[in-house]
């Protein structure tokens, strides 16, 4: 069986607990990591073709060159979705990926990944991080690879760079394929009983104030935090976020938190079943506000950044900007002012142009007999697996159930410590292996560290 590595905190077939998710954090600080990663696997995962989660392993430094020769043998192709992967607090990471990348043979295979920059950039600028960028990129064209860039914003980056179209295409996010050609948004209806999900993060007071306005507005509304240490916060109850702000919630004090209106799904398809019974998504979270999309879910996002416009003007997602609010200031004068149909009209364009970077890197995907197939390979697993619904928080919990949580978080705690430890002394060992240094030297700590049962 052909085997590929593939980037990713967690695979859709894991089923981690909550407590397994925040320890090892599988989600990569945020959710929304999950939706992409998961639009890969249905692409790609097929009866002769397995994909093996590399679990953040360069991201977090336990998987370097040093491991490229078990890479090269093993795997047919190391696949690498991404994000706002060009920022200031991202590139350390990047460049670990630049150095295991210039040591393999396989094809390295970008599936997306954007620029983070103000709202006003069209992507003709410099950055510091401006030659870690070329590094990176010519670490994977270098083998004849083209890099799938999220939106036309990242691909000006690149052109002002000097790479051309021969080397990178603009490809949008992966998420919004997650179902191939089919997406269809249910018709809008909305009145005082509406089920509401919101989305955000502390943006500012304008996006701060309209989300907390509808949440008093409408009484039957879900706030779906997205980061890592709320997940913890609904799910444990503790530590309250570090900023204080009445418009946001950030403990268990705060209103959401106290009347049980959280939710933290943490699988893709509870997080689909759940936005499958809204009325409407609603926020400034990117993909909160495209999984409500490919749900069938009419959905409208804030954009407050080029991320974000990277990818909404591509796929023609129902947005307002950020700036909009000052003149916006209901949630109903934004319904007055959008087409929630929107990302509808160019979608089999877009797919079409996804699976021809697919085919120009020579990958194989589950869509390539036919376009309009809805039932993939990896869907009879997924429907098996009991899933948990999203996470709810402490507030209406019995005792014994609140402290089972605790114990659950306590024991994954432990094991993923012993764990980490492990992986440290299993890379180091690698390392060595590696080394060019003097046979005496090298026999010498390899005997010490098979100790360690490596």
């Amino acid at each position: 069986m052909e085997k590929m590595l593939i980037r990713c905190g967690t695979s859709p077939l894991d089923n981690f607990n909550p407590s397994k998710m925040i320890v090892r954090n599988s989600i990569g600080n945020n959710i929304g990591n999950l939706v992409y990663q998961f639009s890969i696997f249905r692409a790609l995962l097929k009866k002769d073709v397995s994909l093996v989660s590399d679990y953040y392993g360069v991201d977090r430094g336990y998987i370097t060159s040093a491991n490229s020769k078990k890479i090269n043998k093993n795997y047919s192709a190391y696949i690498c979705p991404m994000a706002n992967s060009f920022r200031d607090n991202f590139i350390k990471k990047l460049n670990r990926f630049t150095e295991l990348f210039k040591s393999l043979d396989i094809p390295i295979i970008i599936p997306g990944i954007g620029l983070s920059a103000d709202l006003k950039s069209d992507g003709y600028e410099n950055f510091s991080f401006d030659q870690d960028v070329i590094n990176f990129v010519e670490s994977i064209t270098e083998n004849g690879n083209i890099v799938g860039v999220r939106g036309n914003v990242t691909g000006n980056y690149l052109s002002n760079l000097g790479f051309t179209k021969k080397e990178f295409m603009v490809i949008g996010c992966p998420s919004m394929f997650t179902f191939g050609n089919h997406l269809k948004i249910k018709d809008f209806i909305i009145d005082e009983n509406s089920k509401i999900s919101l989305n955000s993060a502390p943006y500012g007071h304008l996006i701060e104030e309209i989300i907390s306005k509808t949440m008093n507005d409408f009484s039957n509304y879900y706030f779906i935090p997205q980061t890592k240490s709320e997940l913890k916060l609904c799910y444990l109850g503790k530590p309250s976020l570090k900023f204080k702000n009445h418009n946001y919630p950030t403990n268990m004090e705060s209103d959401s938190y106290k009347n049980n209106r959280v939710k933290v799904p943490i699988s893709v398809y509870t997080w689909i079943k759940f936005l499958k019974s809204v009325d409407l998504s609603f926020g400034a979270r990117l993909h909160g506000n495209i999984m409500a999309a490919i749900s069938g879910t009419p959905s409208i996002m804030i954009v407050k950044d080029a991320r974000m416009k990277d990818v909404s003007e591509y796929h023609d997602l129902t947005r307002i900007y950020k700036e909009d609010l000052n003149e916006l200031n209901s949630i109903q004068d934004i319904i007055d002012n959008v087409n929630f149909k929107s990302p509808l009209k160019n979608h089999e364009k877009l797919f079409k142009n996804y699976l021809k970077f697919w085919k120009k890197n020579n990958i194989k995907t589950v869509f390539d007999q036919d376009i309009n197939v809805k039932r993939v390979y990896i869907d009879k697993f997924i429907e098996k697996i009991p899933y948990m619904p999203p996470v709810e928080t402490i507030s209406n919990l019995e005792k014994e159930e609140f402290n089972n949580r605790i114990k659950e978080y306590r024991s994954e705690k432990k094991i993923w410590k012993n764990k980490k430890y492990q992986i440290k002394k299993k890379n180091e060992f690698e390392q060595i292996k590696s080394m060019k240094i003097g046979k005496n030297k090298i026999s010498k700590l390899i005997n010490f560290y098979k100790k360690y049962n490596y």
